[in-house]
């Protein structure tokens, strides 16, 4: 069965959006081996196709200046699970496959299993999954049942699910007429379809749709826990009542709701509520529907039915963050991170700069009103920033030695989200600091005669870092230091935080930036869209964040507001000038320049 990753990445028709997602992918897999970049760079000190000569190259010697010169046939077998990286590092120290075309002679890296034209065989099979339905024999009126059908399931936008029909269906002519039809009846009110309305080979395309989309099915009836009564009841209740119980129909009820409960909910720690202070509120510990808390609509509604804990305040708590309503939770992450605080695992984010990791942790916060305190790691940080340190006092006209907690014990005493921003930055002595917290026990305060500051039952922690912990293994983040597995080991969950879908992109800048024009809105995306990419291929070193195009889309409508409308060329100018090019470098502000002038111009 193919991954259904590998799957939307091999679909992709654009060679460079398909190679930048096989790449990112496959750096993926790299940076999960231990030590990765020091058997990357064993394997180049090996070989004879690395070096300075005419006919050698110089690729990076970590997991993306190795996907760099990784052909495509390669990295889709490594992800389909055809080779293991044990096969391209020996590749690698003796070339396997020759390619004339090749500066050095040979194809990098590719072990000789690997049999050329891998994406045409795995469409063929995706194609031959046993589908059972041809898209090119839909009706315009089927077509119309399954974009409705999916749009309601699923929760998502029109246009995320014309583009993933366009994918999975592969039928253009038919996605494009009904993107036609569409836009006449873009006024009119949507039918709402249930599942026997739709013809079993709709039912069969809306199950990729939704796989492509959510990356589940979502076609199946929810599973009943109910219990039949059995026939002879009566003889059973008069048996039950002998003994002083219940009807049976009463006993298989408290079964059912028994059973839902425990499959629903995941044992938190009974917390009452937390006393008032001078600068805090009284508050109080309640559990609520996830589902709810998070306003999930559509096929994931079901799988976040559980419950989860969240916080009451008496009022405003001066540390829960601020709410954004208009914030786009990616599900997975988000199941990955509610698991940990519900079960008091330690998290750690990891994603290049600006995909949002931190403000995920925040804005997750905001909607339990958890508060947090969250301090950023650097090169300056020490053991007293984190654990306190005694200072002189005045007392009573004498001065006195007087122990002040750091910001590990004030977080530990309360209910507290803790967010360990950017920990790859912090030195690995000063980090060991941390071992007795991260494996949830006290911390040991030896400079206030041994106290031991116990953890509030509900103190969590969250690390976040551009990397895996392990290095720069981009090349972008200087000052990014290895630190100790030790410390890696006791985090227990861990995801990467890619940046924003572009339909995901699309929908926070229409509802952030509301005066932009339709047209302007399409060229924003489409400049971020290649900005990201660029950034990922390592071309510029300027990231651009959900911050930084939401500011150009503010100045877009604030220059073209003041300037006449026969200056528009200026006026966008001004507003790219504002935002994004004059912090450029001259290397940067080339490359960026020419991806504004290919859309702006």
């Amino acid at each position: 069965m193919i991954d259904a990753n590998l799957k939307r990445a091999i679909s992709l028709d654009d060679f460079t959006e398909r190679r930048t997602s096989l790449r990112a992918m496959t750096s993926h897999v790299l940076t999960k081996i231990y030590d990765a970049n020091t058997l990357i760079s064993r394997a180049f000190d090996d070989s004879p196709l690395v070096g300075d000569q005419p006919d050698q190259i110089t690729p990076r010697p970590t997991p993306s200046g190795l996907c760099n010169v990784l052909d495509e046939d390669t990295m889709i077998a490594l992800l389909n699970k055809e080779i293991v990286v044990r096969d391209i590092l020996d590749a690698i120290r003796k070339p396997e496959v020759a390619n004339p075309k090749a500066k050095t002679g040979w194809a990098f890296g590719k072990p000789k299993k690997v049999e050329p034209g891998r994406r045409d065989a795995l469409i063929k099979e995706i194609e031959g999954e046993g589908k059972g339905y041809d898209p090119m024999t839909f009706s315009l009126e089927e077509m119309f049942k399954l974009h409705d059908f999916t749009l309601e399931k699923t929760g998502r936008g029109s246009d995320e699910v014309l583009d993933a029909m366009q994918v999975v269906l592969r039928a253009d002519q038919k996605v494009a007429g009904l993107r036609a039809a569409l836009s006449v009846k873009q006024d009119e009110e949507r039918p709402v379809y249930k599942l026997e309305d739709i013809p079993e080979h709709v039912r069969l395309a809306h199950n990729d749709l939704a796989d492509h989309i959510l990356g589940l099915s979502t076609t199946s009836e929810p599973v009943s826990t109910d219990y039949e009564i059995p026939q002879d009841a009566e003889l059973i209740n008069l048996a039950l009542s002998k003994q002083g119980l219940p009807p049976i129909k009463d006993l298989l009820t408290e079964l059912k709701d028994a059973k839902n409960k425990s499959a629903t909910t995941m044992q938190m720690p009974q917390i009452s509520e937390v006393p008032q202070s001078a600068d805090i509120p009284k508050g109080k510990f309640v559990v609520k529907k996830c589902a709810d808390v998070f306003k999930i609509t559509g096929t994931y509604r079901q799988a976040f039915s559980f419950e989860i804990p969240t916080w009451e305040w008496d009022a405003p708590h001066p540390h829960v963050p601020a709410l954004d309503n208009e914030y786009i939770f990616n599900p997975s992450l988000l199941l990955r991170t509610l698991y940990a605080l519900m079960t008091n695992k330690r998290t750690y984010l990891h994603g290049h700069t600006g995909s949002g990791k931190t403000t995920h942790a925040e804005q997750i916060a905001a909607r339990c009103q958890i508060p947090v305190m969250r301090v950023n790691f650097d090169s300056e940080i020490t053991r007293m920033d984190l654990i306190g340190r005694d200072t002189l006092v005045q007392e009573n006209g004498t001065t006195v030695s007087k122990f002040v907690e750091g910001i590990m014990p004030q977080a530990m005493a309360g209910p507290y989200m803790m967010i360990l921003d950017e920990i790859d930055f912090i030195r690995p002595d000063v980090a060991y600091v941390m071992q007795r917290v991260l494996e949830g026990q006290g911390l040991m305060l030896t400079e206030d005669g041994g106290r031991v500051v116990k953890p509030h039952p509900m103190f969590r922690i969250i690390a976040t870092g551009n990397t895996v912990g392990q290095g720069d293994e981009y090349g972008m983040y200087q000052g990014a230091r290895p630190q100790s597995m030790a410390m890696l080991d006791r985090f227990t969950v861990w995801a990467h935080v890619d940046y924003l879908s572009g339909s995901e992109r699309r929908k926070l800048i229409e509802k952030k930036v509301p005066k932009l024009s339709k047209d302007m809105v399409d060229n924003v995306c489409k400049y971020v869209d290649e900005h990201i990419r660029a950034f990922k291929d390592s071309k510029i070193l300027q990231p651009i964040t959900p911050r930084g195009y939401l500011d150009l889309g503010n100045a877009l409508v604030m220059f073209l507001g003041v300037y006449p409308s026969t200056q528009k060329t200026k006026a966008i100018n001004e507003a790219l000038d504002t935002t994004i090019l004059d912090r450029c470098s001259a290397q940067d502000r080339a490359v960026i320049k020419g991806i504004i002038n290919r859309i702006f111009v």
